[in-house]
């Protein structure tokens, strides 16, 4: 957000807000050691002690004084100052803000900075997961823009949570009059998230006497259908393809880079945005990436190849850049770019056909490692250990069935 920075002073590392001519410096309580870089975008840079603590911490206040600087705008329809912003902080920290009407964003705005205490006093709650309060903000928002009047608790029934699910399915594109935050276009688990995101807050609101509880929308999501995930992998023909390519624009590079990371390290998307230097050791195997899933919290082992370790390094051991739905979109522009995945004949979705690079996203690489490595028959319970499975049946759930692979791993359950 403009005039939000994060910057290092006499080694401490402080969030600067300036507006009109004014400034003010927040305390994170980070301390750095003289040297420690931080990058324009707030990141700490390079090796520096409990990295992952502090940028979490740091991530933490900034969003907090972010979300405070849009309330403000939201209420008044002008950004604050820094004395106001320093007070509106402080008068949302005590609770004294009161809600004026029955206007539910009026509610959710305090309901979501109730989350964002929650998860700045927590050492254990990943900065992550508030991405879902932040978005439904968002959505929220925009539903009000679309309908052109606030949304009251009063209107909160089926129908009105159907009318909210098909805006966010929607496509929508923002005019002279009406300007949106988000793209829609939701689907499958995307929106069953959110869904549950606000449920969450329905619950919360009651409790508070802010509504009543209207019982009708408690079973929404499980109303809404799964999702039939369409597997789409990659060859490793392929990947090394995407390996040879020769990118000049740094943004499609990373894009590519960590697309290209995953498939051969089969990790999570949250845990490549949670790497840590401290975390790669050397084994008799070679080096490799050991640390808990963010997921599971089970051990896995990631072994990296020499171009893998050049990645890290280009981009000093942090992907954490940009968020999944805006990765997967640049991702998806990309693949298709390349022209290596136009085929089409395996995926059909809702009567239609779709190109391969439609439905590859991030978590395909991940499918695509399992895929590779049953098809060169490397052991199932060594693969588990690179990522983490427990079982052969979650295993399964990997495999991309348009492949030989199947064959494999049923003489495996025989």
């Amino acid at each position: 957000m403009k005039g939000i920075k994060v910057v290092i002073q006499d080694c401490y590392v402080k969030i600067s807000y300036t507006n009109n001519y004014s400034r003010k410096r927040f305390p994170t309580g980070v301390r750095l050691n003289p040297g420690d870089q931080i990058s324009d975008n707030g990141k700490l840079k390079g090796y520096i002690q409990d990295k992952e603590k502090k940028q979490s911490t740091i991530d933490q206040l900034k969003l907090k004084i972010e979300s405070a600087v849009q309330e403000f705008y939201n209420e008044y329809g002008i950004y604050p100052s820094s004395d106001e912003l320093n007070n509106h902080l402080k008068e949302n920290s005590q609770n004294k803000k009161k809600i004026k009407s029955e206007r539910l964003l009026d509610a959710y705005y305090l309901f979501y900075n109730e989350r964002i205490d929650e998860f700045t006093k927590s050492d254990t709650k990943s900065i992550q997961s508030l991405n879902s309060h932040k978005a439904l903000k968002y959505y929220l928002e925009d539903f009000e823009i679309y309908q052109e009047k606030p949304i009251f608790f009063y209107e909160i029934n089926k129908k009105w949570m159907f009318d909210f699910k098909k805006f966010n399915e929607n496509k929508r594109e923002s005019t002279d009059s009406k300007k949106y935050q988000t793209f829609g276009c939701l689907r499958g688990n995307t929106i069953r998230k959110k869904i549950g995101v606000f449920l969450n807050f329905i619950k919360w609101a009651s409790e508070k006497k802010y509504c009543k509880l209207p019982i009708d929308i408690l079973d929404f999501k499980k109303e809404i259908a799964m999702p039939t995930v369409i597997k789409a992998t990659i060859t490793k023909s392929e990947l090394f393809e995407l390996m040879k390519l020769d990118i000049k624009n740094t943004k499609t590079q990373f894009i590519r880079d960590l697309f290209v990371f995953a498939c051969w390290t089969g990790m999570r998307w949250s845990d490549l945005i949670s790497i840590d230097k401290k975390q790669i050791k050397q084994t008799q195997q070679g080096t490799a990436i050991i640390k808990k899933s963010q997921k599971t919290k089970g051990k896995f082992t990631a072994y990296l190849t020499e171009y893998c370790e050049q990645i890290l390094s280009r981009y000093e051991y942090n992907f954490n850049r940009i968020t999944n739905p805006a990765y997967n979109r640049e991702l998806h522009k990309f693949l298709k770019s390349t022209a290596l995945f136009d085929d089409s004949t395996e995926f059909e979705d809702d009567g239609r056909y779709l190109d391969r690079w439609e439905v590859i996203s991030i978590h395909r690489g991940r499918d695509s490692f399992v895929t590779i490595l049953l098809g060169e028959n490397i052991p199932h319970n060594t693969i588990m250990q690179y990522t983490g499975h427990k079982h052969l049946s979650t295993l399964e759930g990997y495999i991309d069935k348009n492949t030989k692979v199947l064959n494999f791993i049923n003489q495996i359950k025989k």
